[in-house]
């Protein structure tokens, strides 16, 4: 884990970095089979650093069984996955102490509804692949579902891919604030 850019109220952002390649026979020694960049925020000199999102780039490959194919068929290649939200999603306990002089009360047998809030904080968002290269724009052939699943073409793709992500993660980290 590396400093990728400074934030506000002395936080930063830290960026990990994964590159995964397979060793082949014949041509080329080596696939790619994927790439990824993971930011999470802290601060200089400690080590708690939650996890805030992750931009992904896995290829063509054999994942599970005998066939070539995308990592979980169906989500957008290259993609970003949003972390922060497991990060905060700590199970605090509760101090339960009761106090043996209070006076016994009848509780309602109903049960509350949980508020949107509640809901929403404990709503699971890591799983979803948000595509970062899907061309909807443009008209797709005749029963093609897959135009943002995209393989990165060579070696130089991959790193104009990477060099660019670098640029737009520091780009849009320097958007964030700290609200009061």
């Amino acid at each position: 884990m590396a400093p990728l850019c400074e934030m506000p109220s002395n936080l930063l952002a830290w960026l990990g970095w994964q590159e995964v390649w397979e060793l082949t026979t014949g041509q080329r020694p080596y696939r790619f089979k994927n790439m990824g960049l993971t930011v999470y925020l802290g601060k200089r000199h400690e080590a708690i650093k939650p996890q805030f999102l992750r931009l992904e780039w896995p290829g063509i490959t054999k994942w599970a069984g005998p066939e070539v194919s995308f990592q979980s068929p169906g989500a957008g290649h290259p993609h970003w996955q949003i972390d922060l939200m497991r990060s905060l999603a700590r199970d605090q306990p509760v101090d339960f102490q009761p106090d043996p002089v209070e006076i016994v009360e009848d509780f309602e047998t109903a049960l509350q509804e949980p508020t949107v809030d509640d809901l929403v904080r404990r709503l699971s968002v890591e799983r979803m692949h948000l595509a970062s290269a899907a061309p909807w724009w443009l008209p797709a052939p005749s029963g093609d579902v897959g135009r943002h699943m995209n393989a990165p073409s060579d070696l130089p793709a991959l790193s104009r891919w990477l060099n660019h992500s670098l640029l737009y993660l520091r780009q849009e980290l320097a958007r964030c604030v700290v609200h009061a």
